[in-house]
Protein backbone atom coordinates (compact mmCIF):
# COMPACT_ATOMS: atom_id res chain seq x y z
CA UNK A 1 0.00 0.00 0.00
CA UNK A 2 1.31 3.43 -0.94
CA UNK A 3 2.05 6.11 1.62
CA UNK A 4 0.40 8.75 -0.56
CA UNK A 5 -2.35 8.45 -3.13
CA UNK A 6 -2.96 10.02 -6.55
CA UNK A 7 -5.39 12.51 -5.03
CA UNK A 8 -2.60 13.91 -2.82
CA UNK A 9 -0.53 14.65 -5.93
CA UNK A 10 -3.50 16.03 -7.88
CA UNK A 11 -4.40 18.40 -5.04
CA UNK A 12 -0.79 19.64 -4.81
CA UNK A 13 0.13 20.12 -8.46
CA UNK A 14 -0.87 22.97 -10.73
CA UNK A 15 0.26 21.13 -13.86
CA UNK A 16 -2.63 19.83 -15.95
CA UNK A 17 -0.56 17.05 -17.53
CA UNK A 18 0.08 15.63 -14.06
CA UNK A 19 -3.58 15.90 -13.07
CA UNK A 20 -4.56 14.02 -16.24
CA UNK A 21 -2.23 11.04 -15.69
CA UNK A 22 -5.09 8.92 -14.36
CA UNK A 23 -4.06 5.47 -13.19
CA UNK A 24 -0.48 6.08 -14.38
CA UNK A 25 -0.06 8.44 -11.42
CA UNK A 26 0.07 5.33 -9.19
CA UNK A 27 3.22 4.26 -11.06
CA UNK A 28 4.73 7.71 -10.56
CA UNK A 29 4.02 7.36 -6.84
CA UNK A 30 5.69 3.95 -6.82
CA UNK A 31 8.83 5.51 -8.34
CA UNK A 32 8.68 8.36 -5.82
CA UNK A 33 8.48 5.93 -2.91
CA UNK A 34 11.44 3.95 -4.22
CA UNK A 35 13.46 7.17 -4.50
CA UNK A 36 12.56 8.46 -1.02
CA UNK A 37 13.14 5.03 0.56
CA UNK A 38 16.58 4.96 -1.09
CA UNK A 39 17.39 8.43 0.25
CA UNK A 40 16.31 7.80 3.85
CA UNK A 41 17.28 4.13 4.05
CA UNK A 42 13.88 2.82 5.24
CA UNK A 43 10.22 2.73 4.22
CA UNK A 44 8.54 4.45 7.21
CA UNK A 45 6.96 1.13 8.24
CA UNK A 46 8.31 1.26 11.82
CA UNK A 47 5.05 2.14 13.59
CA UNK A 48 6.78 2.84 16.89
CA UNK A 49 8.98 5.45 15.27
CA UNK A 50 6.47 6.63 12.64
CA UNK A 51 2.87 6.00 13.76
CA UNK A 52 1.85 8.49 11.05
CA UNK A 53 3.76 9.54 7.96
CA UNK A 54 5.59 12.78 8.81
CA UNK A 55 4.32 15.80 6.85
CA UNK A 56 7.79 16.59 5.50
CA UNK A 57 8.17 13.05 4.19
CA UNK A 58 4.70 13.23 2.63
CA UNK A 59 5.60 16.46 0.84
CA UNK A 60 8.85 14.92 -0.41
CA UNK A 61 6.90 11.95 -1.79
CA UNK A 62 4.44 14.27 -3.53
CA UNK A 63 7.25 16.34 -5.05
CA UNK A 64 9.00 13.25 -6.39
CA UNK A 65 5.72 11.80 -7.75
CA UNK A 66 4.99 15.09 -9.51
CA UNK A 67 8.53 15.09 -10.94
CA UNK A 68 8.18 11.55 -12.33
CA UNK A 69 4.75 12.40 -13.78
CA UNK A 70 6.16 15.46 -15.54
CA UNK A 71 9.09 13.48 -16.92
CA UNK A 72 6.72 10.77 -18.18
CA UNK A 73 4.51 13.30 -19.99
CA UNK A 74 7.38 15.29 -21.53
CA UNK A 75 7.24 14.19 -25.16
CA UNK A 76 10.23 16.38 -26.02
CA UNK A 77 12.41 14.21 -23.79
CA UNK A 78 11.17 11.03 -25.46
CA UNK A 79 11.66 12.25 -29.02
CA UNK A 80 14.97 13.94 -28.30
CA UNK A 81 13.74 17.30 -29.59
CA UNK A 82 15.27 20.28 -27.84
CA UNK A 83 13.48 23.04 -29.74
CA UNK A 84 10.76 23.46 -32.35
CA UNK A 85 9.43 26.45 -34.26
CA UNK A 86 6.12 26.90 -36.09
CA UNK A 87 5.57 30.22 -37.88
CA UNK A 88 5.68 32.78 -35.06
CA UNK A 89 5.63 30.21 -32.22
CA UNK A 90 8.70 28.54 -30.77
CA UNK A 91 9.25 26.05 -27.98
CA UNK A 92 12.45 25.13 -26.17
CA UNK A 93 12.63 21.99 -24.10
CA UNK A 94 14.65 22.73 -20.95
CA UNK A 95 16.05 20.01 -18.80
CA UNK A 96 14.08 19.61 -15.60
CA UNK A 97 15.94 19.44 -12.33
CA UNK A 98 15.13 16.83 -9.72
CA UNK A 99 13.25 18.16 -6.70
CA UNK A 100 15.47 19.25 -3.82
CA UNK A 101 14.06 17.28 -0.91
CA UNK A 102 17.25 17.05 1.14
CA UNK A 103 16.08 19.52 3.77
CA UNK A 104 12.70 17.80 4.04
CA UNK A 105 14.16 14.32 4.50
CA UNK A 106 17.34 15.08 6.45
CA UNK A 107 15.90 14.19 9.88
CA UNK A 108 14.61 10.80 8.62
CA UNK A 109 17.87 9.53 7.11
CA UNK A 110 19.17 6.40 8.82
CA UNK A 111 22.83 5.43 8.99
CA UNK A 112 24.16 3.71 5.91
CA UNK A 113 21.53 4.98 3.48
CA UNK A 114 22.40 6.56 0.18
CA UNK A 115 20.89 9.80 1.46
CA UNK A 116 24.12 10.56 3.20
CA UNK A 117 26.10 12.56 0.70
CA UNK A 118 29.58 11.14 0.30
CA UNK A 119 32.31 13.17 -1.30
CA UNK A 120 35.25 11.62 -3.06
CA UNK A 121 38.31 13.78 -3.46
CA UNK A 122 41.13 12.80 -5.77
CA UNK A 123 44.42 14.62 -5.59
CA UNK A 124 47.07 14.28 -8.24
CA UNK A 125 50.65 15.25 -7.59
CA UNK A 126 52.27 17.66 -9.98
Amino acid sequence: MSLINPQDVIEYTEIEAVKNRGSKLSNDIMQAEAKVFEIVGHDFSNLEKYPDLPEKAKLALILWAEYYAIIATDTGNKTGKKAEAFDDYSYTNGSMKEPDTDSLLRTYIEDGSSGERKVTLRIRGL
